[in-house]
């Protein structure tokens, strides 16, 4: 039981560390669209 769910909160650290990396390159577009408006 208890190595269930040490698999789990590795899987979940996993899945939190992608969503992040997506929220970042999300937010990178985001400015560098700016960027180009504000030209």
């Amino acid at each position: 039981q208890k190595k269930k769910k040490n698999k789990a909160k590795k899987i979940n650290k996993k899945k939190k560390k992608k969503q992040k990396r997506k929220k970042r390159e999300k937010n990178k577009k985001k400015k560098s669209k700016n960027k180009q408006a504000g030209e």
